[in-house]
């Protein structure tokens, strides 16, 4: 992937195709490339980094908390804390440095995979992660096996705050 300039000043991590160097897409699996081709391609022609692709068959689920740490306390808000905390697996500071990545071995909920008020993502296909390698201090170097924290993150940060704010908004309505 690449980092380039967006709009309203926000950047955009762009993903490549490693062996065309043409855009990549995530819909599009012969835009992809194995994690070789892609490193290959990352020191060759100095990509920003390289991404991870996730697909139903990888059994891999990958969720994003944005903001969600501060550079200088050093500090996660309390939402990332209970879930670092919550289960052990492999975690990487994203590209920013202010959001974390978390992987895990298993099958997402269903019921969607967003919510922009606890900034947590959840996804597992059609989308891909900005790789840094810069793991969370204390995280294994694996992923770990679900043993239960995708639904327990699901019901608590992506469908139940998303049910809250629906019931809230139709009591304002009333």
């Amino acid at each position: 992937w690449r980092l380039t300039p967006g709009d309203k000043g926000k950047d955009k991590k762009i993903p490549f195709n490693p062996e065309t160097g043409r855009p990549a897409a995530s819909n599009k699996p012969e835009t992809w490339s194995d994690y070789e081709t892609a490193a290959d391609a990352y020191d060759r022609y100095g990509y920003t980094g390289v991404g991870f692709m996730f697909t139903k068959d990888s059994g891999i689920v990958g969720v994003d908390i944005d903001h969600c740490y501060d550079k200088i306390t050093g500090e996660f808000n309390d939402t990332a804390k209970a879930i670092i905390s919550k289960q052990s697996t492999y975690t990487e500071f994203s590209p920013s440095g202010t959001g974390i990545h978390l992987f895990f071995k298993g099958r997402m909920p269903e019921g969607g995979s967003k919510n922009s008020t606890t900034g947590v993502e959840m996804y597992d296909s059609l989308r891909y992660f900005t790789m840094t390698g810069n793991k969370l201090e204390g995280a294994p170097d694996i992923i770990a096996d679900d043993n239960g924290t995708l639904a327990w993150i699901h019901e608590t940060y992506i469908r139940s705050a998303k049910k809250s704010k629906k019931k809230s908004r139709s009591k304002k309505n009333a």
